[in-house]
């Protein structure tokens, strides 16, 4: 049996990762402990057969503090001194430093994921600099990079310059979703509507998406844009309904707070098809189920889309955050049947080869019994 300790603040992707992950990989060969911020205590995970992961608390926080990382690394090493693990997979930046070094110290075979590096965060060259400088430094260290997508891997290659032996690619990877039934809630959706799923921050950008919305209207006025995912008691969600008011959009734009997965990937079924604006990703998991759910995408050309659509193949990538052209291609695909049918079907092909997780689990299994992927 081999130990493995994850360390994250299991949010969003990085919790599906985790989930996801827990429940497909071999029990009997894989044993999984968790180490994650406080907030996280109360979410349960499980492996294959249904027993929860053991779960371990501590204060790991996502902004720099040296007195509380210092904290948290003696915690991080008394924890795993006294699991005594074969393996720790650290996830995001943090986390990253934090299992690095620990690692490093207690001699223990270490990876680390950054689920988009931290530096493609940054809203101003110094902090890009300074991140950057950071992720560049681990290069020295023993651990080995587990990308999440072949765009994150080329980021650590050719943008950080790690060794190519020291990086290793596993695509984030779902179950089939295929086949989700339609729920109640789908009955107040619109007839002719195309969907996008996440928060409301400056990663996903959704101000450019409106725009795309304001000049979409102008083709194709029936066409309405669900965005799911919403946090409605946030400042930002205050601007964006100022913003959505402005732009005059208020009958065009429908929004949805956080709700189950099983509400999301029912509306995303019903959708025309799959938008996202994002500035950078690792490998989204809205997307990675829009392709299991057969539905052509329209994406921002950034890391982790251009990783899951292909021009004129599954859908659009959209370079320079351009608008205008975004909003072309999202109304040449609505009002083309022929189109919206065959690229339905080579994402969901696409899905099938490359993002299964029962076909991708047993490669992380023998990557963590001491294999090469």
């Amino acid at each position: 049996m081999i130990k493995v300790v994850h360390i994250a603040r299991p949010y969003a992707g990085i919790e599906m990762y985790l989930q996801t992950l827990f429940s497909h990989l071999d029990a009997l060969k894989i044993e999984n402990y968790l180490l994650s911020n406080y907030e996280a205590k109360d979410k349960i995970f499980v492996n294959k057969f249904g027993i929860r992961i053991p779960q371990y608390s501590i204060d790991l926080r996502r902004e720099i503090n040296l007195v509380n990382d210092y904290n948290c690394l003696k915690d991080l090493i008394k924890i795993i001194k006294e699991i005594n693990p074969d393996v720790i997979h650290c996830h995001s930046a943090k986390a990253g430093i934090l299992g690095r070094i620990v690692g490093k110290r207690l001699a223990i075979t270490t990876y680390y994921t950054p689920h988009a590096f931290s530096y493609l965060s940054a809203k101003n060259f110094l902090s890009r600099m300074v991140y950057k400088t950071i992720e560049k430094y681990f290069r020295t260290y023993p651990s080995k990079i587990i990308a999440c997508s072949t765009s994150e891997y080329n980021r650590a290659v050719f943008d950080l310059n790690f060794k190519e032996e020291k990086v290793l690619l596993w695509n984030n990877s779902i179950e089939d979703v295929g086949q989700v039934k339609s729920i109640s809630l789908t009955n107040s959706l619109p007839e002719n509507f195309i969907c996008c799923v996440g928060r409301n921050v400056y990663q996903k950008n959704i101000d450019l998406l409106l725009d795309v919305m304001s000049i979409v209207r102008k083709n194709q006025p029936d066409l309405k844009l669900v965005l799911l995912g919403m946090e409605q008691n946030s400042l930002n969600f205050q601007k964006l309904q100022q913003n959505i008011q402005k732009l005059g959009l208020d009958n065009t734009v429908i929004l949805y707070p956080w709700v189950g997965r099983d509400e999301v990937l029912s509306i995303v079924k019903l959708s025309k098809l799959y938008v996202s604006t994002s500035r950078y990703e690792g490998l989204p998991y809205a997307v990675i189920e829009a392709l299991a759910l057969s539905k052509p995408c329209v994406l921002t050309a950034v890391d982790g889309h251009i990783d899951l659509v292909q021009n004129n193949v599954n859908g659009f990538l959209i370079e320079n955050m351009n608008a205008n052209k975004m909003a072309y291609e999202i109304v040449n695909l609505v009002q083309n049947n022929e189109k919206l049918e065959r690229f339905g079907l080579n994402s969901r092909a696409i899905f099938m080869e490359r993002f299964l997780i029962d076909n991708n689990s047993p490669i992380l299994e023998r990557l963590y019994q001491g294999n090469t992927l």
